[in-house]
C-alpha cells in the first residue's frame, strides 16, 4: 500500500518439509540423541518413518500408589521391559514460515520480521535433570508438587535419589508442543539527512534500533522453542538438553553515508 507519504510492503513465506527414510544399511534400525542422564537414546532412524522421529515409553502418569511413572504395555505380554518403546512424537514441522512488514511514513521506517513453526514437537529433556529427583543436581520449583503420600494426585513423581532413573526414562511425559511464533526483529530508524545540498561532506545520515527476539508466543515449557541440543543434526532433531537459549537484545546505531 502506497500514498505520497506512507508505505506499506508486505513479504511472505512458507516451507513445508516431508521426508520418509526408504532404505538402511547394515541394520534396520539407528538410534541417536543420546540422552546421558539416563543414557538412552531418543531419536530413531527406521525405514518407513520421518527423520526426527521421537522414540522412547508411553507414559500414563503417576500411579498414585506407588508415586512412580506407569508406563504403557505396549506389546502387551504383561510385564514392563524394552519392548514397550514405540513413537512417541515427532521434532520435525508441519512447515515453517516467515513475514516481513515494512512500513515508512516521511522519515520513519519500521521493519517488523516475524518467524514461526507449526506442527513440530520438542523433547524437553532438559526436564529429566530439573524433575527427576534421582541425584544431587538442583531442582525445579515443579517438585514442590512431587508425589507424597499427602499429595497421591499429581503428574510429578516421587522423589527416589540413589541415580535410580526410572521415572525419567525417556517417556511421552517429557514431549511437548513446540509451535511457536516470534518476533525476530524490528527495526526503527529516522532520517536525518537525505541528498541535502547544504551539507556536501554527508550524503545521507540516519539513526536506528534494532531488536532482536523479542516477543516469542509458545505453549512450550522450556527456555526457547527454537533450539536444537544437537546442533543442525538432521536425525537429531527437536531435542531441548540444557540447551542455552537465545540472547535478546538490542542494537542502537548511526548510519552514514559520505
Amino acid at each position: 500500500m502506497t500514498t505520497k507519504i506512507f508505505e506499506w510492503t508486505t513479504n511472505l513465506n512458507f516451507s513445508f518439509n516431508k521426508n520418509e527414510v526408504e532404505d538402511l544399511k547394515y541394520t534396520p534400525v539407528y538410534y541417536f540423541g543420546r540422552i546421558y542422564s539416563n543414557n538412552q537414546d531418543v531419536s530413531m532412524v527406521r525405514v518407513g518413518y520421518p527423520l526426527g522421529t521421537f522414540y522412547g515409553y508411553v507414559s500414563e502418569g503417576v500411579d498414585p500408589e506407588t508415586g512412580d511413572i506407569k508406563y504403557k504395555d505396549v506389546n502387551e505380554n504383561g510385564i514392563f521391559d524394552p519392548g514397550d518403546r514405540t513413537v512417541i512424537g515427532y521434532g520435525m514441522p508441519d512447515f515453517t514460515f516467515g513475514f516481513t512488514n515494512n512500513f515508512t511514513y516521511r522519515k520513519v521506517s519500521l521493519n517488523i520480521f516475524f518467524q514461526g513453526s507449526v506442527g513440530n514437537e520438542i523433547f524437553n529433556a532438559t526436564r529429566i535433570d530439573l524433575e527427576g529427583m534421582f541425584d544431587s543436581k538442583n531442582q525445579s520449583v515443579d517438585v514442590l508438587r512431587r508425589w507424597t503420600p499427602d499429595n497421591p494426585n499429581t503428574d510429578i513423581p516421587r522423589a527416589v535419589g540413589g541415580g535410580n532413573v526410572d521415572n525419567v526414562r525417556n517417556s511421552s511425559r517429557f514431549i511437548e508442543d513446540g509451535s511457536y511464533l516470534r518476533l525476530k526483529s524490528a527495526t526503527l530508524s529516522y532520517q536525518i539527512l537525505k541528498n541535502n545540498p547544504k551539507f556536501d561532506l554527508i550524503r545521507n545520515l540516519s539513526v536506528y534500533v534494532t531488536g532482536q527476539n523479542l516477543l516469542t508466543f509458545t505453549k512450550y515449557s522450556g527456555f526457547d522453542p527454537e533450539v536444537n541440543a544437537y546442533g543442525n543434526s538432521a536425525v537429531e532433531v527437536g531435542i531441548d538438553y540444557g540447551t542455552y537459549p537465545q540472547s535478546r537484545t538490542v542494537v542502537f546505531g548511526v548510519n552514514v553515508e559520505f
